[in-house]
């Protein structure tokens, strides 16, 4: 054999012959040839059959480089212009092999982009589904390792998506892969969710945000695009469309993997291919039959004989046209009565039967399949199904074409197939929804499902939900049946009774009415809701608008969700100015508690005093710190601390104009907890837990009562995860883990002789990572444990006996809490959002707003009941935020300005006729 692995030809004993090729011996005698060799059983395949190539698999993609060259170009001028890149293919041309085998692997692996670091860039491969923010959602947790709800929680616009990717990514940008977008016409029905998913990838892909999208779609599925902004804009200006394979990347795509795992291609192979394929002497083969060809390379590789494969393996595996078929029907043979029985429901449920259009592969929980395991996984080994962790779909719906049993199983009975099929979208949203009566079938729709079942047609496909939305229709009918009966007798009984007749046509008139008012008012508020939800898209670009829209939104279907709209971009508007003095272009500003003072440190260290009114912040003085690099860490009443690592400074500036030093304390302490007065601080002692060896921070309490002799105080627990003073500095509360997780609360009495004295132990439910706070008026101690979102709150008047007071469940992380307006109001946040609630009746806690973060940090909040209104800062800004609806639209209608245009309200509010939105 030569170099190359050319086959070499030697006489055998008696009358045979040899054929050897690479280390490969087959013997042909007279009657037949013999093998001698046998395949390796742990080669590896390099061609996946109907599964697209993966970025993993690009070693063994051949055939598409030049494509792939002109993809990465595009995809660098998308980089540059703004705008997803949309790569559009008939059904078939292999454009997922080309997204994940060409362009992923080109950036991922080959650095392709001419961007530094972009070969380190996070990819995200997905499928819209029939949820497609969802899986977005979960797209984006597995790449960060994130919880896919709190990714969903990002999406409330464009702008908060593309800020939380920002904070994850540090610096870099992400590659976004949506294959198969046609999935977002074919099994999203809500138009409302696809604007959503298209919108937040078009923020990623804008010019100079965070990421490269790029689109896969169907040629069939183009006209839908048109229908969508987004979409148009992209095909426009960043379509790349993929056409058949030349002859020589044919080729290509057959010999040179084979060559890349060692094996070689016999004589005639190749061109058998072409020519069953069509592509024989460069004429244009129909591009869709790219997958067939991929399956019987595949299905050749599998009666390989020993390392070549061979035109007999080729005729053995059915060759194009039957490869897929052969397939198909070897593993169903395979299978027992049971098991054939339970194919035939399967592949019905993962195909989307068509109303005058193809039909399609859909992706559906395994949970939803009632089918033996060892079916799917026999199908699954064949490559001829795809399962993920928790779904299952049709590797490629060239297997919907080309198996003919199963275009059987479809068209035998298209019509009960496809009814079967709308009555499992129907029993699914009815789940969905809390299984609502409204939804259930009524009339001859449910008629026919009830013969459809009965003839033996659909039972045997239909899994427990779509049998027990079947029985709730059938109750229902029995209900209705049964009132029907009872109506009647009744007529008969008061048949003479005229009046009785009139009441009875009033009240089914006024029921008509209220039907149909209640269908408006639905309607009413679904547009006013998806309003809403736009008008957070334009809070950056469009602020005005976007308080005009929410406003709008709001007055005509005041709800949670339109009320916290308005409230996010009203927020947007009412940043408190600074005049000429913009101390917030400085490292940080600190608010008093009262609401009206505030300390800021420039970059050069100078520090000043402010006096906060209703609309203005006023420069009242200006000081500067013994300290090199002096950080704001408490500010109190009167009392503000400085620290750096050289020590911590003490200031009174009751008299703004002439600030005092108090005292100085030693190095490597940071205060966490003041009482009012300042007389005691407690916070964390860096120093000591270095010198010490502990691994956690080291907690110490100073009484600084006489400024001139600061005394430090032992703690009972000097690594407790959270310490706090009350206001009036004669009690502290700690939580001292046991085995890094704390049981309970104590509270200690504090005296300026001893050390703290034991007053009592609050147990908690779960021992966990508690932190605790004490209300503005000293009466009342919160503790939050982030594991259980849960926030715990005690009345402590009575200092010995505390007893629960309220209790408040919410759904998201929260990085930071206070109360707020005293006990009337907790402040729940993190860097997404501010959730305040209420707790004006402690056995009933309620969620007064949820308002959109202003800044990407954790938050703090100061009530000024004297401002009516809540004073927000991140550490370098400010931003007020009024809980009352009433002040906000009565403000916001004192503006001429804010006045929702009429072509801007038919455009975002259609179907609402105009209104007036202040009185």
């Amino acid at each position: 054999m030569s170099g190359d692995g050319a086959w070499v030809r030697a006489t055998v004993s008696g009358h045979a012959r040899a054929a050897i090729a690479g280390r490969d011996v087959h013997v042909h005698h007279d009657g037949g040839a013999v093998r001698r060799a046998s395949p390796n059983p742990d080669a590896q395949c390099p061609y996946p059959g109907l599964a697209a190539f993966n970025a993993e698999q690009s070693r063994w993609f051949f055939g598409r480089e030049v494509l792939t060259a002109h993809l990465v170009e595009r995809a660098a001028e998308r980089l540059d212009e703004g705008g997803p890149l949309i790569v559009v293919a008939p059904s078939g041309a292999g454009k997922s092999s080309l997204l994940r085998a060409g362009l992923l692997a080109a950036i991922g692996d080959r650095g392709a982009l001419p961007v530094t670091g972009s070969a380190r860039w996070p990819q995200v491969v997905i499928t819209p589904t029939d949820r497609p923010v969802d899986s977005l959602a979960r797209g984006i947790a597995a790449v960060f390792g994130l919880n896919p709800g709190e990714v969903v929680e990002w999406t409330t616009s464009p702008a908060a998506f593309v800020d939380a990717l920002r904070t994850r990514l540090h610096g870099q940008r992400v590659v976004v892969v949506v294959d198969q977008l046609e999935e977002l016409f074919t099994l999203c029905p809500d138009v409302g969710v696809r604007r959503v998913f298209l919108g937040l990838l078009d923020g990623v892909a804008a010019t100079g945000s965070c990421g490269l999208v790029v689109y896969g779609l169907r040629i069939d599925a183009y006209a839908h695009c048109v229908e969508h902004p987004p979409l148009r804009r992209a095909l426009q200006d960043g379509q790349v469309l993929v056409g058949p394979m030349t002859v020589e990347e044919l080729r290509q795509a057959v010999v040179l993997p084979a060559r890349e795992v060692g094996l070689e291609v016999e004589p005639g192979l190749v061109d058998l291919l072409l020519r069953d394929l069509g592509a024989a002497d460069d004429a244009p083969y129909e591009v869709g039959r790219l997958p067939l060809l991929a399956h019987a390379l595949r299905a050749v590789w599998r009666e390989r004989h020993g390392h070549v494969l061979t035109v007999a393996g080729y005729r053995v595996a059915g060759g194009i046209r039957n490869a897929v078929t052969t397939t198909a029907e070897r593993v169903y043979s395979g299978l027992d009565d049971a098991g054939r029985d339970s194919t035939h429901t399967l592949f019905l449920r993962l195909v989307k039967i068509g109303e005058g259009a193809d039909d399609t592969r859909r992706t559906v929980l395994r949970a939803d399949l009632s089918c033996d395991t060892a079916v799917l996984d026999a199908f699954t080994d064949a490559r001829l199904l795809t399962q993920e962790r928790d779904t299952v779909t049709i590797t490629h719906e060239t297997l919907i074409r080309a198996w003919p049993r199963m275009r059987d199983w479809i068209e035998e009975d298209r019509a009960g197939n496809l009814l079967r099929q709308k009555l499992e979208e129907a029993a699914l949203a009815w789940d969905r929804d809390d299984r609502d009566p409204a939804l259930l079938w009524r009339g001859n729709r449910f008629q026919v499902a009830r013969v459809l079942v009965a003839e033996g047609r659909a039972e045997a496909v239909l899994n427990d939900r779509e049998r027990a939305f079947l029985d709730a229709c059938l109750d229902l009918e029995h209900e209705q049946h049964a009132a029907a009966r009872r109506r009647t007798r009744r007529l008969k009984q008061f048949v003479a009774a005229l009046t009785a007749l009139v009441l009875v046509l009033a009240a089914t008139t006024t029921y008509a009415v209220l039907a149909e008012r209640r269908a408006v008012h639905a309607r009413t508020r679904s547009v006013a809701q998806e309003a809403a939800l736009r008008s957070g898209y334009m809070i950056g670009p469009q602020p005005d608008l976007a308080v005009e829209l929410a406003h709008a939104a709001y007055r005509v279907a005041p709800s949670p969700t339109t009320r916290d709209a308005l409230l996010n971009a009203y927020t947007a508007l009412r940043r408190l100015p600074y005049g000429d003095h913009q101390p917030h272009s400085g490292p940080s500003i600190h608010i008093g508690k009262n609401g009206t003072t505030a300390i800021s440190r420039n970059w050069d260290g100078e520090l000043r005093s402010w006096r906060l009114d209703a609309d203005h912040a006023t420069p009242s003085g200006r000081f500067r710190s013994t300290l090199d690099n002096p950080h704001p860490s408490f500010l109190n009443g009167s009392v503000i601390t400085f620290g750096d690592l050289s020590s911590t400074e003490v200031w009174d500036i009751a008299a703004p104009d002439a600030p005092r030093l108090l005292t100085t304390l030693p190095p490597g302490f940071q205060v966490q907890s003041a009482s009012d007065d300042g007389r005691m601080l407690v916070g964390y002692d860096h120093a000591a837990r270095l010198s010490s060896g502990e691994t956690n921070t080291v907690k110490v309490l100073w009484d600084v009562s006489d400024p001139t002799r600061p005394r430090r105080i032992a703690l009972p627990c000097t690594s407790g995860e959270s310490t706090q003073i009350h206001p009036d500095g004669r009690m502290l509360a700690t939580t001292c883990p046991t085995g890094g997780r704390a049981s309970s609360i104590d509270l200690w009495h504090i005296t300026a002789e001893t050390t703290p004295q034991p007053l009592t132990t609050i147990p908690l439910d779960e021992p966990g990572e508690h932190r605790v706070e004490f209300s503005t008026d000293g009466g009342f101690l919160v503790a939050i444990d982030g594991e259980d979102h849960r926030a715990r709150i005690w009345d402590i008047r009575d200092r010995e006996q505390p007893r629960p007071w309220a209790e408040v469940v919410f759904d998201s992380d929260s990085s930071s809490f206070s109360f707020v307006d005293d006990t009337r109001v907790l402040l729940l946040h993190n860097d997404r959002e501010l959730h305040f609630w209420g707790l004006a009746d402690p056995t009933r806690p309620e969620l007064l707003a949820s308002v959109r973060n202003p800044f990407p940090i954790a938050t703090s909040a100061i009530h000024r009941p004297q401002f009516d209104d809540y004073l927000v800062s991140d550490g370098q800004e400010l931003w007020r935020i009024d809980l009352d609806m009433v002040r906000v639209t009565a403000r916001i209608c004192g503006d001429p300005d804010l006045r929702l245009p009429d072509d801007q309200w038919q455009e975002h509010l259609p179907d609402i006729d105009r209104q007036p939105v202040c009185p």
